[in-house]
């Protein structure tokens, strides 16, 4: 792994004690991802891999990164390929069918670097599903993508998931 330039600090511990609701609510995006057997994904964000751990139930692969190395650690005693790293210098390049990210890209502030870099991750027509994880987090962004399909009929019709 490169070395990055900031890390966060979290306690898993504490995190569980206050956040598993999180966790939780975001089964449902798992299920929207939708993994297959034999599939790499990669848990961008991957906390303490609590869903990387139910994402690989489906039999995909999971390779997590967090910027915190108490939740990467806490994730491999999960059994789960975990690094320090940012999802704004990933060093993969067309290694994952997909990338999926539970309630953590509303805190990047390099929003461009991430999107460049998770893209670069992906294989050719590999998904990225992404949860940002609060009401309203996600209207800027659904009316910028509305606006670009309504302006590139080529790409068809927008379907607001």
């Amino acid at each position: 792994m490169k070395n990055i330039k900031e890390t966060n600090q979290w306690n898993p511990k504490e995190y569980n004690k206050h956040t598993a609701f999180v966790s939780q609510l975001a089964l449902p995006v798992v299920a929207f991802l939708n993994p297959q057997e034999g599939e790499r994904i990669l848990d961008a964000g991957c906390g303490d891999g609590t869903l990387a751990v139910e994402i690989e139930k489906y039999g995909a692969k999971v390779v997590g990164v967090d910027m915190s190395a108490k939740m990467v650690e806490a994730c491999k005693t999960k059994e789960i390929e975990a690094y320090v790293a940012s999802v704004t210098s990933l060093p993969y390049a067309n290694e994952f069918d997909a990338v999926f990210s539970n309630a953590t890209l509303h805190w990047v502030k390099d929003a461009k670097g991430a999107v460049e870099n998770i893209a670069k991750s992906l294989k050719n027509g590999g998904r990225f599903i992404a949860e940002f994880g609060g009401v309203g987090n996600m209207y800027h962004l659904v009316v910028a993508m509305q606006q670009v399909f309504d302006n590139h009929p080529e790409f068809g019709a927008f379907e607001n998931p």
